[in-house]
């Protein structure tokens, strides 16, 4: 758990879901539903399950009722060793426009910093929103989700090799858009 300490406006800790799975996890995939109702729940949880202090990182932010008011999933960018994906932000619709938006996204950028990564990227319908928060356009990137804490640095490095680098998706209603940090 980690204390709010850099937004006086609102009340809110936050937690890694792992720490706290089995007394959030079933208002996380009610929050996860709200915007994305048809995805499969048993894959949802399965994901959820996956969180660890590594990458994937599943994120909340919690009330002072103990409600789960935001959420978002870091994983680590396959084709940036320091690259962090940041995916699944939500906020719950009772919730929006009080600044737990922000307030998540820079709870997990701050945790990107402690893990020594140095960009931040995600893809997004609300291009203005993550603007006001420092981000640029960007090109696409793809994340080894759960897969992440299997491969050391040099492997990664060797598969990137291989690979090559950024993939390009083409999808006009979404933009990918990044931040440097640190």
């Amino acid at each position: 758990m980690l204390d709010n300490s850099n937004d006086t406006r609102l009340f809110y800790q936050v937690e890694f879901l792992h720490d706290c799975l089995d007394d959030y996890l079933d208002q996380v995939l009610a929050l996860l539903g709200q915007e994305w109702p048809k995805f499969n729940r048993k894959t949802r949880l399965e994901s959820l399950k996956k969180s660890n202090n590594n990458f994937p990182i599943n994120l909340i932010l919690v009330n002072e009722h103990k409600q789960c008011v935001a959420h978002c999933r870091m994983s680590r960018v396959d084709s940036e060793l320091e690259g962090v994906l940041v995916e699944s932000v939500i906020v719950d619709k009772n919730y929006r426009g009080k600044g737990y938006g922000k307030a998540i996204m820079m709870e997990a950028e701050h945790i990107a910093i402690e893990k020594r990564m140095s960009s931040i990227y995600l893809s997004t319908f609300k291009r203005e929103f993550y603007k006001k928060l420092g981000y640029r356009e960007c090109h696409a990137v793809t994340s080894l989700s759960s897969n992440a804490d299997i491969l050391s640095k040099t492997q990664l490095r060797a598969l990137l090799g291989v690979f090559g680098g950024h993939h390009q998706i083409n999808n006009s209603d979404r933009v990918w858009m990044s931040k440097r940090l640190g």
